[in-house]
């Protein structure tokens, strides 16, 4: 039972958070805009609120009017000593608050005059509180030449550029081409026209089918439709009416506002027309009886025969689709696409690159810029060094003191603690004597009193990060399904189409006359059904896996393996030394798909084509697991081509797209197509790797050929590719005799039309082989019932005659006839598994007869068993306002504390450690990273046999860089210095249930300067092809959110070093040339930044002391991050900590005794080392 109970657990933690983002909140209507969106704003709530009631407890008798959270202090009564509880710090670190028991007195440092108002004689605008202005080209100019006569003031190099984007007219055109032609070719619609700017398609008098529709939804981007009813009424007979309706009582809805009109009420007319709107889901008949019913109604004021009627059907471009596309087709990292503003932007430092990222963005014809020239505004970021940073780290030197300067550095305010009131005039003093010496004319301090009877203490709102906590939240929900909130069943009324918090757009599609009324608060909520329909499906796998619902699968004996890998059939003695081994290893060598397939993987394929029912990989970082991928799917392929009459099918699933399209696009043979990969899932989700293998992308080339939406004349797809080898076979076989009809036979190759394209679709689809997929993808039915888009793709493609039928009339036949079909395939392949939960892990295996699932158990697992995690939850529970959220958060912190046993290690380690050997097998050689790095990385695998380096150092070291496997970098000081350990001892600070390590930053931030100046760093950037982004950035990986947030920061200060910044969590998967690591934690704690250290009450350190690791405490987050590195790896973090631990004390020792290796000391004061 237990076994079961943790593979719900995994399922209970994805549920909890998706209820997190589900919970109710309210909005407030604005407006309707002329595309018929609706604005909203959402109700932002008082931060005060969440600990109010633990502050009373604290603090007994508090009046609300002592808080103030602005100016960060609370006043309480001098008489009265406040309750110190547990509470109110756990409530507090969760709502972003901190504060103090200790009392405390106040001032601040500010400067006389503004030191911006210079700014006036060029731009009206004054900096925000980031130091942010927007100027045109020519009053950036003005700045520049200005802030050189001025002392303190720089301007970062950076110039941001955002600029408006709506669709081209070559996009639109490409929609209405689609979508008529289909309407025109292929049902004989004659009536359809195009009307506007954005091509509103129109069909006069048809009612349109579902198969139509959804043939229009999903090949184009109409998704928005409606209905218009237009009466014309005859022009003598509506002059007439005019003249007599209001002493009839007969009003317009636009004169009925107020809803106070004694009458009727009809329609306001366009001219002599009424024109009504339904909805796009209206049923034929229920569409039949409102032409019924208005038809009486204007019969009644009119009489018969006074009017005509029309039908329109209008369809209009769905904008978010435009933008998804546009959003997908920008491949270059410059740029970043606001789906909610509608915004492309990206940065610049010059005339010459704005020019060419406009030029970039203008060839992909998708969109049309507003580019407003020379009136165009631009955001720059002002810097002042102001005076009062030398007077805070004089302040800082004192350890009762917290200081905090305002972001325009105008104001500088200090809290200073006491314990007893004998102390508070030796404080004043030091702090006078810290200011005195450094006060200028243009500066002024102040004491703040305090009300009398009443003790001051610290109370501070993090405003930055609640901000950062919301828009995370509300960004999460974009695009969703939005429903009026109801704690039984909420009532859907619209989609998401935009959020900026606390702005929000919906596109309604139903309730508008109830929710879209002016000062009105409505309690909504998501629903988040995607993510329900995929923890319903992992809720269905445990059913299944467990025989709860005696479902049958296609191979039962994956029912036992999946729990115990133990179970599986293997083979007596050792499978090396066989007969059958060494004949499939023959085949293999004889009929590779790759040259570049090694020994190991070449062992791991062989045993794996042997084995009967299921095999597991271990591969690590840089192993070449996607050519592996390629090369095993190949050999099952090949080994059963005589076997099956029906082709052997594979699926190919990863959690991630991107997984999924790189095996795809490695299976891309030159001399055959035996191999027919078919991609599931929607274009827009896919990079231009999977689209080639895009089901929804081959059936808009068979009607359309080669108009492509982008210029990228590369992206052929699989099917121009089966096209081009059957050419040049063509070619090479010509001879004399048959020159002639060679050549017309490869003309018409080349100009295929659209029933050679045809035909050629259609033996591939018939033949297809092998179907990619995302694993949370895959699964017969939905919440609703309803087909998944997974099994209707499927069945489009494995079952053709039923699946047509069904899109033809949708009826209880047709419908029963595609649910007796299956998910059956021969092989299911799952790559990235380690990171699997176990019910993820098995989700895809239940549809194969046999499963390969591959992963590395040194990276990253699920994760749930970790003292974070466990914290996470605590948080959320104190944030939930729902008390049944609260008690299963509870019970499941509750159950995991109890069985750690049962998360300690991934799903995937339990199968691979318990399987027999002849069932598995470990890739042992990497071809990413350095010899050096890869001695260090190595640390991780010794249980494993170990990693070795397949480049020679011959290779891997020299100077030429044109090598695939070159790993030189020439940018530090030592050329041959591959791996460092810069050793930073500054505290970690707790930040909610993050953390950060403020020294860490400064450490990096010298780092990016030393880089920036470097001409080796110059020439290694210079190298790479000015879009070869990834090539020059510099990728900077930590273990916390928080941490990623403040370096963030440092793109605005170094903007000639191209950086990619992100958790350790985000970056599984990606390499970059150089990576700098920042382990964030430390062996001691501070509670706020630059909290100067108090050596009398810490006498080792000068902060509290701590142990944890966190998230470090299990290595493979620390492998996962190093093993990003291909040329040169900086780790920065506090060695004496860190080398506690066994695994990084070798890593460290490796490090410091490796040729290529050095260790470095920090000193965040004297910015040396």
């Amino acid at each position: 039972m237990s076994t079961i109970n943790s593979w719900k657990a995994f399922i209970k933690a994805q549920e909890i958070f998706v209820n997190q983002y589900s919970e109710p909140f309210a909005i407030e209507f604005k407006k309707t805009d002329k595309t018929g969106l609706a604005h909203f704003t959402i109700e932002q709530r008082n931060p005060l609120s969440s600990i109010i009631h633990s502050l009373e407890k604290s603090f007994p008798g508090i009046l609300q009017n002592d808080i103030n959270i602005k100016d960060g202090y609370l006043l309480y009564n001098s008489s009265r000593s406040p309750q110190h509880t547990d509470e109110l710090k756990e409530v507090a670190d969760a709502n972003y608050f901190e504060f103090d028991y200790k009392p405390c007195f106040s001032g601040h440092v500010s400067l006389k005059e503004n030191p911006y108002k210079w700014l006036a004689d060029i731009n009206e605008q004054q900096p925000n509180k980031e130091g942010q202005i927007v100027a045109t080209l020519s009053d950036i100019k003005r700045i520049d030449d200005k802030i050189q006569s001025l002392n303190g003031f720089t301007r970062s190099a950076v110039i941001g550029g955002i600029f408006k984007i709506q669709p081209s007219k070559y996009y639109i055109q490409k929609q209405y081409e689609i979508a008529s032609s289909y309407l025109i070719q292929t049902l004989g619609i004659q009536s359809v026209s195009c009307h506007g700017h954005f091509a509103n398609l129109i069909i006069q008098d048809i009612f349109l089918r579902e198969p139509a529709l959804n043939f229009i939804k999903e090949n184009t981007a109409y998704h928005k439709s409606h209905h218009r009813l237009i009466f014309t009424i005859k022009e003598d007979l509506f002059q007439n009416f005019l003249d007599t309706r209001k002493s009839k009582k007969i009003f317009f809805s636009s004169e009925d506002k107020k809803n106070d009109k004694m009458g009727v009420i009809l329609p306001t007319p366009i001219n002599n027309e009424f024109h009504l709107t339904f909805e796009s889901d209206i049923t034929l008949s229920d569409f039949r009886f409102e032409i019924f019913h208005y038809k009486k109604v204007f019969e009644r004021y009119f009489g018969p025969d006074s009017f005509t009627i029309k039908h329109q059907h209008i369809f209009q471009i769905d904008r978010s689709l435009f933008l998804e596309h546009f959003q997908n087709s920008v491949q270059d990292e410059r740029f970043n696409i606001s789906v909610e503003k509608e915004t492309v932007s990206f940065d610049f430092t010059n005339e010459d690159e704005l020019t060419s990222g406009i030029e970039y963005l203008s060839a992909l014809q998708i969109a049309d810029i507003d580019n407003k020239g020379a009136e165009h505004g631009f955001k720059i970021k002002l810097q002042y060094a102001s005076p009062l940073l030398e007077i805070q780290e004089e302040l800082q030197q004192i350890p009762a003191i917290k200081t905090k300067l305002s972001n325009n550095g105008l104001k500088l305010s200090f809290f200073c603690f006491f314990d007893n009131h004998d102390l508070l005039q030796l404080l004043v003093a030091k702090i006078k004597d810290s200011i005195d010496p450094l006060l200028n004319d243009n500066m002024q301090y102040v004491f703040e009193e305090l009300q009398e009877g009443k003790l001051k203490y610290f109370l501070n709102f993090k405003q930055e990060e609640f901000e950062a906590e919301i828009n995370s939240k509300f960004n999460y929900i974009r695009g969703e399904e939005i429903s009026l909130w109801d704690d039984k069943k909420p009532v859907p009324f619209g989609n998401i189409i935009k959020i900026s918090y606390p702005n929000i757009v919906i596109e309604m599609e139903s309730m508008r006359d109830t929710i879209c009324v002016p000062d009105t608060l409505t309690k909504v909520c998501c629903t988040l059904k995607g993510e329900r329909d995929k923890i319903k499906r992992l809720s269905n796998t445990i059913d299944i896996i467990f025989s709860i619902t005696k479902q049958k699968i296609l191979n039962e004996s994956l029912r036992d393996i999946l729990v115990d890998s133990s179970k599986a059939r293997s083979f007596p003695g050792d499978i090396l030394r066989t007969a059958e081994y060494e004949k499939t290893i023959n085949e293999i060598d004889a009929s590779l798909l790759s040259k570049n397939i090694n020994d190991r993987q070449k062992e791991s394929i062989a045993k794996c084509l042997l084995a009967n029912d299921f095999f597991l990989i271990q591969g690590p970082p840089g192993t070449g697991k996607s050519t592996a991928i390629a090369e095993l799917i190949w050999q099952h392929i090949r080994s059963n081509i005589s076997v099956k009459k029906e082709p052997y099918r594979i699926l190919v699933t990863s959690e991630t797209n991107l997984a999924v399209d790189n095996a795809l696009d490695k299976l891309r043979a030159q001399t055959h197509l035996l191999i027919k990969p078919i991609r599931f899932g929607s274009d827009d989700k896919l990079d231009k790797e999977g689209r080639r293998f895009s089901l929804e992308s081959l059936k808009q080339w068979v009607l359309f050929g080669n108009k492509e939406l982008t210029e990228d004349k590369s992206a052929t797809n699989i099917l121009q590719d089966w096209i081009t080898l059957i050419g040049n076979r063509a070619r090479r076989k010509q001879t004399t005799f048959n020159s002639d009809l060679s050549e017309k036979w490869i003309t018409y190759l080349t100009k295929a039309n659209e029933q050679l394209r045809s035909l050629f679709f259609n033996n591939y689809i018939q033949n297809a082989n092998v179907i990619g997929a995302t694993c949370s993808s895959i699964g017969k039915e939905n919440s609703e019932q309803k087909f998944t888009r997974f099994f209707s793709d499927y069945c489009n493609v494995l079952h053709t005659k039923e699946y047509d039928a069904f899109r033809h009339s949708i009826n209880k036949n047709t419908i029963a006839a595609l649910k007796k079909r299956n998910i059956e395939f021969d092989l299911v392949v799952q790559d990235e598994a380690s990171k699997a939960s176990p019910p993820e892990l098995a989700l895809p295996c239940l549809y194969g007869k046999k499963a390969v699932v591959i992963g590395d158990h040194r990276q990253l697992p699920p994760m749930v068993d970790t003292a974070e995690f466990i914290d996470n939850l605590k948080m959320m529970s104190k944030k939930t306002k729902d008390e049944k959220n609260r008690r299963e958060i509870s019970d499941l912190i509750s159950y995991i504390k109890k069985n750690k046993e049962e998360f300690s290690v991934s799903h995937f380690e339990k199968l691979f450690v318990g399987i027999d050997k002849n069932l598995k097998s470990s890739f042992n050689v990497q071809y990413r990273m350095h010899p050096a790095i890869n001695e260090t990385i190595k640390q991780f695998y010794i249980a494993d046999g170990g990693l070795e380096c397949g480049i020679p150092d011959e290779i891997a070291n020299s100077e030429d860089m044109s090598h695939p496997l070159n790993r030189y970098h020439g940018v530090t000081a030592n050329k041959q210095t591959h791996v460092i350990w810069l050793d930073v001892v500054s505290p970690e600070i707790k930040s909610g249930t993050s953390r950060v390590n403020y020294g860490e930053v400064q450490a990096i931030d010298w780092l990016l300067s030393y880089f920036k100046k470097s001409p080796g760093y110059k020439n290694f950037v210079d190298y790479w092809p000015s879009g070869d982004i990834e090539q020059k950035q510099i990728g900077i990986i930590t273990f916390y959110g928080a941490q990623a947030g403040l370096l963030n920061k440092l793109k605005d200060k170094y903007p000639e070093v191209p950086l990619r910044i992100s958790p350790v969590d985000r970056f599984q998967g990606m390499e970059r040339n150089i990576v700098v690591v920042s382990l964030v934690r430390s062996n001691s704690i501070a509670e706020f930044p630059n909290q100067a250290p108090n050596m009398e009450a810490y006498p080792e350190n000068g902060y509290p002391s701590q142990e944890s690791l966190g998230f470090a405490e299990f290595p493979n987050r620390l492998n996962v991050a190093l093993s990003r590195a291909k040329r040169l790896l900086i780790i920065v973090g506090n060695s004496q900590h860190f080398r506690k631990h066994a695994i990084y004390n070798r890593v460290y020792e490796t490090i410091q005794q490796h040729p290529n290796g050095a260790v470095k000391s920090f000193d965040a004061k004297s910015l040396k080392q």
